[in-house]
């Protein structure tokens, strides 16, 4: 679908070069193909940042642009300090505007600013209330601040506004499998895996579920797919394969994949080397601690910005 929405996008902008809306929606695009692992981050975020920049040399009053392009210094080049002032920027534009809220909500939750992040996406939520996308990113941070009765409350709610949202069944088996509840979480992850028309992140949680619930024949099963998809030139998210090598206890070659994404600067690690709770076996190693400030996701050379600032009610 979403490749079919950057067609249709890129079909516009042949009618009319100069539709700075056109340039965002197709930025946007490709900004989902890199987060949710569909296609590499080298391919495509250089393309969502090129989009967006498009968009504001039309119109620098475009607030999902700055939105955008904030995210991606965040997420793909690491840079808080440039992503703050990009957020900024953009909420200053557009107050009201939701997926800004909504984008500086997951980068502050990537950056172990938890409170600050799911305030973020509480504005999002109240300004978008039918949102699946804003529930099931507030479930995520609810999740990763270990509040695990909230995260499946909030997936649930996603479910109720659109009940094949893949991405709500993904963080419900995630919130399931933290629960010990395996059996229902693979059941979920196989949903969410089906929904997504077989999203490989989707499909490596998948197998670190088999892992996590005592079935390591079925996590290699899996992993034993994944190569066979990047032998025949699928695109495999290193990420994704480091997940089901934590699953399986095997901390070398967990950090062998992680260190693939480090090179590909991946949004994944980008979002959850530092939050996600199925690394938890992996962060006692130096080998972790080393990686994390490599990145750099824990520094910034400037000062937050205040929330009550960043995040104040529209008028």
């Amino acid at each position: 679908m979403t490749l079919r929405a950057a067609e249709y996008f890129r079909r516009a902008l042949a009618v009319e070069s100069d539709y700075a809306r056109a340039y965002l929606g197709l930025a946007d695009c490709y900004v989902v193909l890199g987060y949710f692992g569909f296609a590499p981050p080298g391919e495509v975020c250089p393309k969502a940042k090129a989009a967006a920049i498009a968009a504001l040399h039309i119109d620098q009053t475009l607030s999902g642009a700055h939105a955008t392009l904030a995210s991606l210094s965040a997420i793909y080049d690491w840079d808080q300090d440039r992503a703050e002032t990009g957020f900024r920027r953009a909420i200053d534009t557009q107050p009201e505007y939701a997926f800004a809220h909504q984008l500086y909500g997951v980068s502050l939750l990537a950056w172990n600013r938890f409170e600050e992040g799911l305030a973020a996406l509480k504005m999002a939520e109240q300004l978008e209330p039918l949102a699946p996308m804003i529930e099931t990113q507030l479930a995520a941070g609810l999740y990763v601040n270990g509040r695990l009765a909230e995260a499946e409350e909030g997936c649930q709610t996603a479910l109720e506004l659109e009940p094949n949202f893949w991405p709500a069944r993904y963080f419900l088996a995630l919130v399931l499998e933290q629960e010990g509840r395996h059996g229902e979480a693979i059941r979920e992850m196989e949903r969410a895996a089906e929904l997504s028309a077989g999203n490989l992140l989707t499909v490596g949680s998948l197998g670190y579920a088999y892992a996590h619930a005592g079935r390591p024949s079925e996590a290699h099963r899996v992993l034993d797919q994944l190569r066979s998809r990047e032998a025949s030139g699928a695109y495999v998210p290193p990420f994704a394969i480091a997940l089901i090598r934590a699953g399986l206890l095997d901390k070398d070659a967990a950090f062998e994949m992680l260190e693939h994404a480090y090179r590909e600067r991946s949004p994944l690690l980008g979002i959850w080397l530092t939050t996600e709770p199925r690394l938890e076996i992996l962060r006692s190693d130096p080998r972790f601690s080393e990686l994390v400030a490599r990145t750099g996701f824990l520094a910034s050379g400037k000062a937050p910005i205040p929330f009550a600032d960043a995040c104040r009610q529209p008028s």
